[in-house]
């Protein structure tokens, strides 16, 4: 009823959210996956996705094949990694992203990754840093430090977050945003508890200013587009809003207090010196990130 071809579309579908996107990472033209698609719908009798929806949204059987998908795949994968022979010189890396909008510059360093020692794991209904300690993930990308045992924070960059509104907006003529100018605003934020946005805890609370509403946005495509058509303000990383900008659908604007927030690799502390853990460390440190910064060199102590 259904082949291998057709999970791994709807896990493109799924991971890139869009036709073209997916396309795209299949090395497919839009027309040859469109209709791949259509024909498995024809199999099937029913909608895999919604047409024209933005971002592209599962149908409930295009989410039941997704999670099929999601369980397959990967050990199919490894199997076959395992089975070429030496094309697999040490355990895959199991990691995951806690910062939503990671995923725009993450593919890239990954793609230099010929031996295929990393799977991109998506779609927890869990805590990521509680799957790491379980042993369920191997490397969890997050701005986020606990403290937790045994697990290793390895610094990576720092990255500037700023205020995307439409460029019609009344805030789109100021230089910079004092927390007072977001007191009547509505601020599109993911769905975490209120404790966990940067805004809030680094910016607005501090100086006693509350935004009119916060209105919760699943994705950062969503969010983008939504500021994009005057619906609110969001507070993002640099990266995430670079296309919008470039294209005068959004601007940017710094906080009057810059506001720059570190990304860590989380891993356990056993095995931080993993071989594989400390490449991709590497190629992350260098990864042309839009709005990050290297680290500043440490300094030896004094003697």
């Amino acid at each position: 009823m259904f082949e291998l071809k057709h999970l791994k579309s709807l896990r493109a579908l799924s991971q890139q959210g869009s036709l073209a996107g997916a396309a795209e990472a299949l090395h497919l033209s839009q027309s040859a996956l469109s209709h791949q698609l259509s024909e498995l719908e024809q199999r099937l009798g029913e909608p895999l996705f919604v047409r024209r929806s933005r971002p592209l949204a599962l149908t409930a059987l295009g989410r039941l094949l997704w999670q099929l998908a999601e369980q397959v795949l990967p050990a199919i994968e490894q199997a076959e990694r395992q089975l070429r022979g030496g094309d697999m010189p040490g355990p895959l890396i199991r990691l995951t992203v806690e910062c939503h909008s990671c995923i725009h510059w993450l593919t890239a360093p990954l793609a230099q990754d010929e031996g295929r020692l990393f799977e991109l794991v998506s779609g927890h209904l869990y805590e990521p840093q509680q799957a790491l300690q379980a042993g369920e993930l191997d490397l969890v990308l997050t701005s986020e430090v606990a403290e937790r045992d045994g697990i290793h924070y390895e610094p990576l960059f720092d990255y500037q977050m700023q205020l995307v509104v439409a460029p019609g907006h009344p805030l789109a003529a100021q230089t910079r945003i004092r927390p007072q100018d977001l007191a009547d605003e509505v601020l599109l934020s993911y769905p975490v508890p209120a404790s966990r946005l940067d805004i809030l805890r680094h910016f607005l609370t501090p100086a006693g200013i509350q935004p009119r509403r916060l209105r919760p946005v699943d994705n950062t495509q969503m969010m983008l587009q939504m500021a994009a058509a005057g619906w609110g303000v969001a507070l993002l990383p640099t990266w995430a809003s670079q296309e919008y900008v470039a294209r005068g659908e959004l601007c940017q604007l710094p906080l009057a207090s810059d506001l720059w927030r570190r990304m860590f690799g989380a891993v356990r502390a056993s095995a931080r010196q993993q071989r594989q853990l400390q490449r991709l460390f590497e190629l992350l440190r260098q990864a042309p990130i839009e709005g990050a910064r290297p680290l500043a060199p440490r300094v030896p102590p004094a003697c």
